[in-house]
């Protein structure tokens, strides 16, 4: 098999711990939206596997909270993933990522991170484009954990990182309004216009990857965690068995408030009939 140095280097991180649970279904979580791009990829490369999204929008965002916070919310909602079936775990949540890494915990067995996918695709971009200097666009929290940074410095001592924060990007993400959208990206461009390539640091950014084609110059690259996860575990995925928990629909989406017409309002993305929204407050 034949794979390209980001799912080689991705897959070498999960040390074999998956082979025995892809047929069972993948749990994803976020605070929001943002996680959805990552269901939506995995969907993309997986589209006979079973999926099951929670979106913890009542604690959304989970950038202005502690550490202790975070590590708490994301162990709840690893619980009750696996309450739904799910072994493969995805946090699909960077600063839940980078602040379960600097706490140095793994919150259940089959527990997948985005902090692969990251150090994989710059790295391969190193190797593959020559980039000397990479911009990482992430909320403020994850800059403040320093997770990225020190393997960076670490691995990479010779590329320069820049980490921007994006203080409005995820709010106007979860409006899906576009001149809002438009707003926040044009609030950074200054800091970012100039760069080599970007790194999109938080699931949610990926959302505007449209605007910044149109914005930045064509020589700058725009690599996406989400898509480099989802190719990974396709690869992982080729040679092993179909689900073996039937459900009603391919796809569950499950949330913590009352009404979330924004989720609604991205599974019209999937195949009709694909996806269900279920309402839930039984573990918060």
């Amino acid at each position: 098999m034949n794979l390209s140095f980001a799912s080689s280097f991705i897959l070498k991180s999960f040390e074999n711990r998956l082979q025995d649970v892809f047929k069972y279904p993948i749990g994803i979580y976020d605070s929001g939206l943002g996680g959805l791009n990552v269901l939506l990829a995995l969907y993309n490369v997986m589209p006979t596997r079973c999926f099951v999204y929670f979106a913890d929008l009542r604690h959304m965002p989970y950038g202005n909270r502690s550490s202790d916070s975070i590590a708490k919310l994301s162990k709840d909602n690893v619980k009750f993933l696996e309450k739904q079936g799910c072994s493969i775990i995805v946090s699909a949540c960077h600063t839940s990522t980078t602040c379960l890494s600097a706490m140095n915990i793994v919150p259940s067995k089959h527990f997948v991170s985005m902090e692969a996918s990251m150090y994989a695709i710059i790295q391969e971009a190193v190797i593959q484009n020559k980039i000397s200097e990479v911009t990482i666009l992430a909320t403020q929290r994850t800059i403040d954990s320093y997770v990225y940074q020190n393997y960076l410095y670490h691995t990479l001592p010779d590329l320069k990182v820049r980490m921007i924060a994006c203080p409005s990007w995820v709010i106007a993400i979860e409006s899906q309004e576009e001149n809002k959208k438009r707003s926040a990206v044009f609030d950074i461009l200054p800091d970012i216009k100039n760069s080599h390539a970007i790194v999109y640091g938080c699931t949610h950014f990926s959302e505007m990857d449209k605007i910044l084609e149109e914005e930045l110059p064509f020589e700058c690259l725009r690599l996406d965690p989400n898509l480099a996860l989802a190719k990974a575990l396709k690869e992982q995925e080729k040679t092993l068995p179909l689900n073996d928990v039937e459900f009603n629909h391919q796809i569950c989406v499950f949330t913590n408030v009352s009404f979330a017409p924004q989720l609604e309002n991205f599974l019209k993305q999937f195949p009709k009939d694909c996806a269900k929204i279920e309402y839930v407050s039984e573990f918060y």
